[in-house]
């Protein structure tokens, strides 16, 4: 596994999100519960496993064939794409133990970059503009 630093990191502009994500390693699965993307690029993404899987991490991080991940995108599309995993380690926060995983996503076609930029483009506007939903503030 390759460790990235510096500017090789951040060619690309990352959202952060918090997205189910499921993982196939080959013939196996890694447990839909066990991992969320983080952050997204159209350059790949920061993938969070679960503490309690161990097992997980291990996989993702020794095996050299790419990784096929289905991501349930914040629009409410599900994105299939194709990664390598270029750096993992253990992380704690909170007290917890967890794993960071980073994938570099190998084959985006033009659809797939179109949708990432989309949700990219949402996500800032979001950020930037924050919609007034009725919960409270003014004028309630």
């Amino acid at each position: 596994m390759r460790e990235f630093s510096g500017d090789e990191q951040r060619k690309f502009v990352r959202i952060s999100v918090e997205v189910p994500v499921r993982l196939r390693l080959g013939a196996s699965e890694v447990p839909y519960e066990a991992a969320f993307a983080c952050d997204i690029s159209t350059g790949g993404l920061g993938l969070v496993v679960r503490g309690e899987y161990p097992d997980s991490f291990d996989a993702l991080t020794v095996q050299k064939d790419p990784v096929d991940i289905e991501i349930d995108l914040p629009n409410g599309r599900t994105l299939s794409v194709r990664a390598e995993v270029v750096w993992g380690h253990p992380d704690e926060q909170d007290g917890e133990t967890r794993f960071q995983v980073g994938l570099r996503f190998t084959a985006l076609g033009p659809r797939e970059r179109d949708i990432l930029e989309s949700v990219a483009k949402s996500s800032t506007f979001d950020y930037l503009f924050p919609r007034n939903d009725g919960s409270g503030g003014e004028g309630t």
